[in-house]
């Protein structure tokens, strides 16, 4: 498992099946895509969930 630093998430996304789905697809994605080709947008579409939701758990894309 991967271990997130505490500084880059606004809600621990291990707390929720919603929140490890987004991890492992965000993963996933960005070695298809590329870090600067992925977005909330296109993850929120891939897990069939609200962009919204993403940053619940996420301000944004950039690491701190």
């Amino acid at each position: 498992m991967l271990k997130l630093l505490q500084n880059v998430y606004l809600k621990n996304p291990e707390s929720s099946d919603l929140g490890l789905k987004i991890i492992s697809n965000s993963i996933e994605m960005v070695n298809e895509l590329g870090f600067e080709s992925f977005t909330f947008k296109k993850l929120g579409e891939r897990i069939e969930s609200p962009e919204s939701s993403i940053y619940r758990y996420f301000e944004n894309k950039r690491p701190v």
